[in-house]
């Protein structure tokens, strides 16, 4: 009971705050990897500049090079898929290099585990904007099934 007027108090606080509803994206893991963000990415385009350069402001620059080569190398230890997913995240988690986060878990009587985190990021303002609802399918008939809120 206590976990539920936790998570039901972020989530009260969470949607005070809230001043849009992020788009909706249905990701089809079946697709191949190169594919399956290209709707996101079509979308939202006109952010990417000002959000690569903000995130390239938290990385040393005398990492991004080995950065990089790593992301070159990729190919050589993992299959094809894992290799576009991890390239896909490299930058992200460069990004988080010098950050932090709050986070909260709960899980009900019933097992279901919630999970919500705030991202201590100083640009809220661009991330408000590259901030979409996931829905990600697998199988025919979308026999696996997974949502999330997540930043680009």
């Amino acid at each position: 009971m206590n976990y539920h007027c936790v998570l039901l108090i972020f989530l009260l606080v969470s949607i005070s705050f809230c001043v849009r509803v992020p788009k909706h994206y249905v990701i089809d893991l079946d697709a191949p990897p190169r594919e399956r963000w290209n709707e996101v990415v079509h979308d939202h385009l006109k952010y990417m500049p000002e959000f690569v350069r903000v995130a390239q402001s938290y990385v040393p620059k005398q990492l991004l090079p080995i950065a990089f080569w790593i992301a070159g190398q990729l190919n050589r230890f993992f299959p094809y898929e894992y290799e576009e997913e991890i390239r896909a995240k490299i930058y992200r988690l460069c990004s988080v290099f010098k950050l932090g986060c709050t986070s909260i878990v709960a899980q009900s009587e019933d097992g279901v585990i919630y999970h919500g985190r705030n991202l201590d990021y100083e640009m809220g303002d661009l991330l408000k904007n590259v901030t979409i609802l996931v829905h990600f399918t697998q199988g025919k008939g979308s026999e696996r099934s997974y949502k999330l809120v997540r930043s680009l």
